[in-house]
């Protein structure tokens, strides 16, 4: 073999071995790199589980500690920088906060997390419809996470689109039919809206899926009630009265007692009234409810003993004006009733305003004729 057939052997040997290692270099890069993301994610995790255990117990500045070093070591991990827009938000660096849900976003634009804590951040700063825009973003990106879909409709409420709010609530029923938590968020929606028979019924199905949720019994029987099914109330009422006394307070027996008067149950209706009464014998409404409970009895003098004493209290309470004045009508004193009559009126939100405006008219004919 001659000199220069030996070089290009040599030549050509060398330049395969070069191609050689640079085609290992590339899937060898890609290797390390992989490996090193693994690793930041693992210590991400740890850092996140650490700090977490130790959010949940209340231990904040440690929980703080352990995110400091984990950021402090540059790892690019999205739920480490949402804990750490947590904890700022609750010192109430809420600027901090927000750049920390915000470069978890751009670490994992998908992150749920990052766009829930985002809006809970805004909401925290008055941002309020760009907070609804980030929870809708959070569910978008995670259908089935109840906690998504009640921020955004409990902002669409305070924004005064309950509308809007019962539109997603039913969504999201259909994609979590197994879920009380929304459920429950529907019916006070629908309390909201007045629409106390349908929030009813999301209050009974959020009961059947998860008995346990004490929370929603009172709130099934304020629907019942102003719905008018008052013998669906009562003893949800009474039972509420009876088994947690502390928390059920004075509305809850007004209810109670209202739904025996509308039941006929008067003299237990009473009972309670004078319940109420002892509590607070300054109130000028339980002495009304007992006025009422004599005209139903048919004991016309002692109810207006009653309304003069709640007059004497309050000489403009509506309803009581209104009484008063069916009493002087039933006892033939027509000019009498018609100041009564008039002050009960001015009150816009007066109940049975009709049947008062037909009592005031026949008053003053009746005056009239006199």
């Amino acid at each position: 073999m001659t000199l220069l057939r030996r070089a290009i052997l040599v030549v050509a040997a060398v330049c395969v071995v070069i191609a050689a290692g640079c085609a290992g270099e590339v899937p060898m890069t890609r290797n390390r790199n992989e490996a090193s993301g693994r690793w930041e994610e693992s210590r991400g995790k740890m850092a996140v589980r650490l700090a977490e255990s130790c959010f949940e117990r209340g231990e904040f500045d440690q929980a703080q500690n352990h995110v400091a070093q984990a950021l402090k070591s540059g790892v690019r991990y999205a739920p480490l920088y949402v804990l750490a827009a947590r904890l700022e938000a609750e010192k109430g660096q809420f600027n901090l906060a927000r750049e920390y849900a915000e470069t978890a976003r751009a670490v994992d634009p998908q992150s749920p997390d990052a766009a829930y804590v985002l809006g809970t951040i805004e909401h925290a700063l008055g941002q309020t419809d760009s907070a609804i825009s980030r929870f809708h973003e959070a569910s978008q990106l995670d259908p089935k996470r109840p906690a998504f879909a009640l921020a955004e409709a409990e902002l669409l409420v305070e924004r005064g689109r309950a509308q809007q709010a019962e539109d997603l609530l039913n969504a999201s029923v259909a994609r979590m039919p197994g879920s009380a938590e929304v459920y429950s968020a529907l019916g006070d929606v629908q309390i909201t809206l007045e629409r106390y028979a349908k929030a009813a019924e999301s209050y009974h199905i959020a009961l059947r899926l998860d008995p346990s949720r004490k929370e929603v019994k009172p709130r099934l029987a304020s629907a019942l009630f102003f719905a008018g099914a008052y013998d669906a109330a009562e003893p949800i009422l009474a039972e509420l009265v009876r088994s947690e006394p502390e928390f059920a307070g004075a509305w809850a027996l007004q209810m109670w007692a209202e739904c025996l008067m509308a039941l006929g149950r008067v003299q237990e209706a009473r009972e309670v009234y004078e319940r109420l009464h002892r509590m607070d014998p300054q109130a000028v409404d339980p002495v009304v409810s007992l006025a009422k409970c004599d005209i139903s009895a048919g004991q016309l003098g002692a109810a207006r003993q009653q309304l003069q004493l709640a007059l004497r209290a309050s000489a403009s309470h509506p309803e009581a004006n209104a009484l008063m004045g069916y009493l002087l009508m039933t006892e033939g004193h027509p000019q009498d009733a018609v100041p009564h009559l008039r002050v009960a009126l001015r009150d816009p939100k007066l109940e049975g305003r009709s049947t008062v405006e037909a009592l005031l008219d026949r008053a003053m004919r009746d005056s009239a004729t006199q």
